[in-house]
């Protein structure tokens, strides 16, 4: 039984946008100043890096792997 590459391209775009929101979350935690150690500075690139993530990588990965013949921009 073979797997079908949508369904893992699903489960790999589902995980970026996870994984921008943990970013996201993390990065707010470390800019609040609660986290010793960590420069709150690292924070707040921590949220842009996390909000690029969700907004042009899995719009980009989605692109990629867009259906042939599919004229959405």
């Amino acid at each position: 039984m073979s797997v079908d590459p949508a369904r893992n391209r699903f489960f790999l775009l589902a995980a970026t946008r996870i994984g921008g929101v943990l970013l996201i979350m993390f990065g707010i935690v470390v800019a609040s100043g609660r986290s010793d150690g960590v420069p709150v500075a690292a924070g707040y690139a921590m949220v842009v890096a996390g909000f690029l993530v969700i907004g042009v990588l899995t719009r980009r990965l989605a692109r990629r792997w867009r259906s042939p013949g599919d004229d959405r921009p």
